[in-house]
């Protein structure tokens, strides 16, 4: 399905672009004017291409799979967040997963990770208070498992503040 530079009567404001369950091999979304909403809601589609510049305001990815994006330009992995972040219906894990699936099977380790603790950082405004709080801590101290260096720099931080303390102390 290509619709590189397409229009339709009346396209602008309010253009909305419904391809819920589209089954294809590719998917080619550079429209002539973006559309205000788009839904691919349960669509599966081997090659996504697109580009910023085409993104609707809103943007249901619910059930969306694609194996592969192919960027005339490389997107980056926060304007590809802020993609995720279009979808009205809140939170769903599935377009997170997605995406850092898509970025490890490109060799982007670094954006898959960056991915992953971006769910977790929105996931966590789903949970009750003592959720967001033990989140809170699971980012600062290990990145969500995925910066456990952290970890290491945490350890050293004490180890010194404690070696201070005692110097002062003896």
């Amino acid at each position: 399905a290509d619709f590189t530079g397409c229009t339709t009567p009346g396209s602008g404001p309010g253009f909305i672009l419904i391809l819920t369950e589209l089954q294809a091999a590719s998917l080619i979304l550079r429209p002539q004017a973006a559309p205000e909403e788009a839904d691919l809601t349960g669509a599966a589609v081997g090659r996504l291409a697109d580009e910023p510049a085409s993104w609707p305001s809103q943007l249901r990815l619910r059930g969306f799979t694609y194996a592969a994006l192919d960027e005339k330009k490389k997107v980056s992995v926060g304007k590809r967040l802020d993609w995720l972040n279009r979808d009205p219906d809140r939170y769903s894990p599935q377009p997170y997963e997605q995406l850092a699936a898509v970025y490890r099977r490109e060799g982007r380790e670094q954006d898959a990770r960056e991915v992953a603790i971006a769910r977790q950082r929105v996931r966590r405004r789903t949970l009750p208070l003592p959720g967001r709080l033990w989140s809170l801590l699971l980012d600062i101290a290990i990145g969500y498992g995925y910066r456990t260096w952290l970890a290491g720099v945490w350890l050293l931080g004490w180890w010194a503040a404690g070696t201070l303390v005692f110097a002062a102390a003896y």
